[in-house]
């Protein structure tokens, strides 16, 4: 069933899902090594659609005299729209980072490392390229 699973869009491969566990991180395909990311664009969408379950199931409710159970239905109709709305995108970047202070790796284009580098001038830089893309 797709609500437990994501697909890879390079490879095709079945990634495991949680509902936020991609939210705002860049990640790796495991079998292709793709740089993944959920789209923005269809988050905006999803939670527009999440929204108007919660506005239809309050509209309903009140104008139809309704049991709290189709609100629900509606709001849990609307979540489920959004589960399979939500897809993955390839990002395309240039370099790893790696903080040398937190070990936190990050994935950035050449422009924004030659702004760390220009921000680090005289001073010592965290960070240092550990592969590039």
């Amino acid at each position: 069933m797709n609500l437990f699973y994501k697909i890879c869009p390079s490879c095709s491969k079945h990634l495991p899902f949680d509902v936020f566990s991609y939210s705002g991180k860049i990640f790796r395909c495991p079998k292709c090594g793709e740089l993944l990311a959920d789209d923005p664009k269809r988050n905006w969408v999803g939670f527009f659609l999440i929204m108007l379950g919660f506005t239809s199931a309050a509209l309903v409710r009140h104008f139809l005299r309704t049991s709290l159970i189709s609100g629900m239905l509606i709001i849990t109709f609307s979540f489920v729209i959004w589960l399979f709305f939500k897809r993955l995108m390839i990002v395309k970047k240039d370099l790893v980072i790696k903080n040398k202070e937190t070990n936190e790796i990050s994935y950035i284009d050449h422009s924004e490392w030659e702004e760390i580098l220009a921000n680090a001038a005289g001073k010592e830089n965290p960070f240092e390229i550990t592969e590039y893309l």
